[in-house]
């Protein structure tokens, strides 16, 4: 089985070049971050939209080539393998995308897309290729009646088990889940979350789990990470950054979950005026200060501010926090 780390992973792109065709105006999509994920956990990554959750996911399975930075598998840089390496150890990281309506072909049949990438990967004997993607898709919970359909006849709940069961097609050891449920009604996101947990509990997978719903990301994940900006803010044991969080965007993600009561509305307002700070002006420390409550004047300029090394370093920002992370206010 295999982990997954990324080591200083930055991923920027170009918004303006000169006459001479140089880069002089880039956009910072991610900045900068780092992660390991041991095998058989889940790392939950939470944020904002546009805080560079997707891209991340996307650069991790090298669907997207980082900037800078390395994606580890194993302690071995990817970009590092050779072609044939690069070939047998591909099928190992596969994702499973948020919109299942575009990342299935909408030309081709249930039983052909679960059985492309095992035609592709030559995993199994052409004579054997029928039953095992019915063994595949009886494990996601359907059956040999779908093998037939086409993607615009199946509920959306049903197209999100044929995109698991493609993915795990190719018998990977991590998987990067991009809003597997975030299309779904709540009773099918229940089932497609148990089906989750149960293929990975029998098959010892590694997930990488992005979303924006913390409850669900609370149920899955081992641990968490926090990304605003592209950087991560905060990150630690799941229970410990939900019942326990140190940072004040933390805090807000936290207070910003719907609850049936109006007396804790007032809780809702945990930042103070101020605009998000462009992709392209990042500041030198905490990309929160402009809208964070307990902001100083240090806070946007010391790098070392940039992002939180773990949940046992809190915010040196907030006032009630002293700086190795205990609480003393």
């Amino acid at each position: 089985m295999s982990s997954l780390t990324l080591s200083n992973i930055s991923k920027r792109y170009p918004v303006r070049r000169d006459l001479l065709g140089r880069v002089v105006d880039e956009f910072s999509a991610v900045d900068g971050v780092s992660l390991t994920v041991p095998h058989g956990k889940t790392l939950g990554l939470v944020g904002e939209s546009g805080c560079g959750k997707t891209t991340l996911g996307r650069i991790a399975v090298r669907l997207l080539q980082p900037t800078t930075g390395e994606v580890r598998l194993d302690g071995r840089d990817f970009a590092r393998f050779t072609r044939q390496e690069r070939k047998q150890v591909r099928p190992k990281i596969q994702m499973v995308f948020q919109d299942t309506q575009t990342s299935l072909d909408p030309r081709m049949t249930v039983e052909a897309i679960v059985a492309e990438p095992l035609r592709a990967n030559r995993i199994v004997e052409r004579s054997s290729l029928n039953e095992r993607v019915t063994i595949l898709l009886e494990r996601c919970g359907l059956d040999i009646d779908h093998l037939q359909r086409y993607p615009h006849e199946l509920s959306g709940g049903q197209r999100q088990r044929v995109v698991i069961a493609r993915a795990l097609a190719t018998e990977p050891d991590v998987i990067v889940l991009d809003e597997p449920t975030s299309a779904l009604d709540v009773s099918v996101q229940a089932q497609v979350l148990n089906l989750l947990k149960d293929v990975q509990d029998e098959l010892g997978l590694t997930y990488v789990f992005i979303s924006h719903d913390l409850g669900v990301v609370r149920f899955m994940s081992d641990d968490v990470a926090v990304m605003y900006l592209g950087r991560i803010v905060e990150k630690g044991p799941a229970e410990e950054v939900f019942t326990s969080p140190l940072h004040p965007y933390t805090k807000l993600l936290l207070r910003s979950v719907p609850r049936p009561d109006p007396s804790a509305r007032a809780e809702l307002s945990t930042s103070r005026p101020g605009e998000v700070a462009a992709g392209t002006a990042l500041p030198a420390g905490c990309g929160f200060a402009p809208r964070c409550p307990h902001a100083r004047p240090a806070c946007g300029e010391q790098p070392e501010l940039r992002q939180i090394g773990g949940h046992d370093a809190a915010c040196w920002a907030a006032e009630s926090w002293h700086p190795n992370g205990v609480e003393v206010g």
